[in-house]
């Protein structure tokens, strides 16, 4: 950062130091001294000298030196720091009032009015006062050779001034509370200057965009201030050597956070770090800038994670929390939620024609870091429909040898398909069905079916998975139609701080929406179906995706079902 010349705070002490014992002293030399010496008619020298602790002596003397060395003679036994100053000469007083043996006003008025006061330490101010104070247009003059020549506010610069330093440096402009604010140039004494607007001593500099930049407030070399940065970063803590350091505050303009120990201008130390945009909190070490060492995250979905990092990664984890329900893919935890007898509005098939395809296999797709690849392969093309819903293609691998054999597996998905709520068919465009194993898929309008996936024991949950991945691509904000807003959702998912399964706790983003409608539509349509023990659960763990769904309305025919 840039260093910003910081305006020397000018200022002095109002020192009270006269109690009841010295005022009675002071007032003694004046009513008694002074009033013999007028009673007599004497001409005489008479010194008086005020302490810095507040005692009082005096001198005479017919000559002016006689008593000046009165004076001193007498000071210098009671051992009174302060300066012989003459009082008056018969008649004839120097000092008018004898408050100004005790204030140091030695001409005018210093309470309310204009008048001249030194201090005992020879700080000399001439001007305006109000109560007591400089108040108004006035000249200060330190010993140390400053001078200050503007607006005062109850003792403290406050308006327009100018302050001439010793060694030639010199400020004019606007002044608050004893520092430089508002517009002014400072002028250096070999001629080069700094001119612009000013707050708390440092100068104002402001971006293209006209935010401020630079330190806005206290001291950015060595001390505590503030500094904000060009690109909107902003600082507010300790500082050595014009670099963050020590315990201190930073944001950012994405709403990031961090509070904790900075070494040198980076992030080094202990420190919590609050990420924007759900990203949640870490708390612990920090290294360079990055999370480094011991350190907890608990992620804005709720899960807590103790690990050690290294260069901003965990590398051990020492203990992590799994917030969700049913430890496998919901796909798999109850058959019975779509049961094989359930009404389907399916109606009939008819053989269209038999076509080459570019298109997905998921006997292709390898791992979820290896995108898919469309390979070429022909189908036999069949129409389905249904009963007050659109009807839709499906696509049959050649590789079932024959027609009749390809037929067999239209309509078996076309009923599995007829079965399904309705708010989940109406952007499906078509189906497509190979043979083997690979888990399902669906995205953008279609699913992909595998019919050896669902053997044996498995085959209870061919329904499931036939809603799972018509989620996908009906309702889905990746793959499928955008019915669900991404936004809504995602805030809903941090709200809840809970999962419906390991699979959506796992892949949050890509298959927490699918695993959770499913159990919703179990809740709300075939809660007969489901324990009362998950029931309770998944209402209690997912109450705001649920709210979510719930206002969607879907319409869940060819179910008799009211959500």
């Amino acid at each position: 950062m840039k260093k910003i010349l910081a305006i020397i705070f000018l200022s002095f002490v109002w020192c009270e130091t006269s109690n009841a014992e010295n005022q009675q002293i002071c007032d003694w030399i004046v009513d008694e001294v002074y009033a013999d010496l007028l009673n007599q008619g004497s001409d005489d020298h008479l010194f008086v000298v005020v302490g810095n602790n507040g005692r009082c002596e005096y001198g005479r003397g017919t000559e002016k030196q006689d008593g000046f060395n009165d004076c001193e003679k007498h000071r210098k036994e009671k051992g009174i720091n302060g300066e012989c100053k003459l009082f008056a000469i018969g008649k004839k007083k120097f000092i008018e009032n004898k408050t100004a043996l005790k204030t140091g006003c030695i001409k005018g008025n210093c309470v309310n009015g204009k008048g001249t006061k030194i201090w005992p330490n020879g700080d000399k101010y001439n001007g305006n006062w109000k109560n007591e104070k400089p108040h108004g247009l006035g000249t200060f003059k330190w010993v140390n050779g400053t001078k200050y020549i503007g607006d005062w506010k109850f003792g403290l610069q406050d308006g327009q001034g100018t302050v001439t330093w010793a060694n030639g440096d010199k400020y004019i402009g606007g002044r608050k509370n004893g520092q430089a604010d508002g517009q002014g140039t400072f002028i250096f004494a070999n001629g080069t200057t700094q001119s612009g607007e000013w707050k708390n001593g440092n100068l104002i500099e402001r971006d293209s965009n006209g935010n401020v930049i630079g330190c806005v407030e206290g001291n950015c070399d060595n001390g505590k201030g503030t500094g904000v940065w060009e690109k909107g970063f902003k600082y507010v803590g300790e500082w050595k050597m014009q670099n963050m350091h020590g315990f201190g505050i930073g944001t950012w303009p994405n709403g990031d956070r961090y509070e904790g120990d900075w070494l040198n201008g980076q992030r080094t130390g202990q420190g919590k770090y609050f990420y924007s945009g759900g990203g949640g909190v870490y708390t612990g070490e920090w290294k360079n800038n990055n999370r480094h060492g011991e350190g907890t995250m608990i992620w804005n979905d709720g899960v807590k994670e103790v690990a050690i990092w290294e260069m901003d990664k965990p590398v051990k984890t020492i203990s992590i929390s799994k917030n969700f329900i049913f430890k496998k893919a919901t796909t798999f935890v109850d058959s019975d939620i779509i049961k094989k007898s359930d009404p389907s509005n399916f109606k009939d098939i008819v053989f269209i024609e038999k076509e080459k395809l570019l298109d997905f296999d998921k006997r292709t797709f390898k791992n979820r870091k290896t995108s898919w690849k469309k390979t070429n392969f022909s189908v036999f093309v069949f129409k389905a429909s249904f009963e007050n819903t659109v009807d839709i293609l499906i696509k049959v691998n050649d590789e079932f040898k024959d027609l009749k054999k390809a037929e067999k597996q239209a309509i078996k998905f076309g009923k599995i398909f007829g079965q399904m709520p309705a708010f989940l068919r109406k952007k499906v465009k078509h189906l497509i069905i190979h043979k083997g194993n690979p888990s399902w898929a669906g995205g953008n309008g279609y699913a992909i079916i595998h019919t050896n996936t669902f053997i044996n024991e498995n085959k209870n949950y061919i329904e499931e998975s036939m809603f799972h991945e018509l989620v996908h691509a009906s309702l889905d904000w990746h793959w499928g139609k955008k019915s669900i807003e991404e936004d809504k959702w995602l805030n809903a998912i941090s709200a809840d701080k809970y999962y419906v399964s390991n699979y959506a706790w796992e892949n949050p983003k890509q298959e927490d929406l699918a695993e959770t409608v499913l159990w919703w539509y179990a809740s709300r349509c075939k809660v007969d179906r489901i324990s009362k023990k998950n029931n309770e659960k998944i209402n209690k763990f997912l109450t705001n995706r649920f709210k979510y769904l719930d206002k969607q309305n879907y319409e869940t025919y060819p179910s008799n079902c009211k959500n």
